[in-house]
């Protein structure tokens, strides 16, 4: 705002204070229908009302440029801003390299936003589809889309693919299924999963097998 800008400003202002300070005129001075008029001969502002009401506007345009950067930063952070993730190399598709990436990727997204980092983090160790509807508030759905978006720029071959089945851009569970898919701890666990139940299944046989004759059946005597 140019100081000619601000002055008329001032002394509009100054007006309108008068108006709201002067006393209504006349007879029916008391009814509602008669409008508070400022005598003629009021006097103009003085310099130091105007540098007075000119300092109060200046102070709000600082508050106002304070609230606009700090907006502008919330929405950078989810954005998730490209700036954190040059250094990111693009992941390689192979289990050996997923625990090397994913600490560089979460690390990018740590720098954006702590609390999403985290979220991301425990949202691998969930098994069922994760909702972006009920699962996110505003701002998660916006960071999970941009999720997404940065995993898309990160990933080829087998990881894209994978990323790219996801419906509605939900960058959570496009997460998960890369750590379901390539991380081997997900791997080991499922793998002695499948042995302990195999395993199990042969005991059982064992055990019926100790208590079957010879043959299946015994003939009589």
């Amino acid at each position: 705002m140019s100081e000619a800008e601000m002055a008329a400003a001032a002394g509009a202002q100054y007006d309108a204070d008068v108006r709201l300070n002067t006393p209504p005129l006349g007879p029916n001075s008391g009814s509602s229908s008669t409008a508070a008029v400022p005598p003629m001969d009021a006097p103009p502002p003085s310099m130091a009302d105007l540098m007075g009401f000119m300092t109060k506007l200046m102070e709000m345009m600082v508050h106002d440029r304070k609230n606009m950067s700090s907006e502008k930063n919330h929405l950078a952070n989810c954005k998730l801003d490209e700036k954190y993730f040059r250094k990111v190399p693009t992941f390689n598709n192979t289990r050996s390299g997923w625990k090397e990436w994913r600490r560089h990727f979460l690390n990018a997204v740590r720098e954006c936003d702590v609390d999403w980092a985290d979220m991301v983090e425990g949202l691998e160790k969930l098994d069922e589809p994760i909702d972006n509807v009920h699962a996110y508030n505003i701002t998660q759905n916006q960071l999970s889309t941009n999720l997404y978006n940065r995993l898309i720029d990160f990933t080829t071959g087998t990881a894209f693919q994978i990323v790219e089945s996801v419906p509605d851009h939900n960058g959570g569970e496009a997460w998960k299924l890369l750590s379901h898919q390539f991380d081997p701890k997900t791997d080991a666990r499922l793998t002695n999963l499948v042995l302990s139940i195999i395993g199990h299944k042969i005991k059982g046989q064992g055990r019926c097998s100790r208590h079957r004759p010879v043959g299946g059946t015994t003939s009589a005597a």
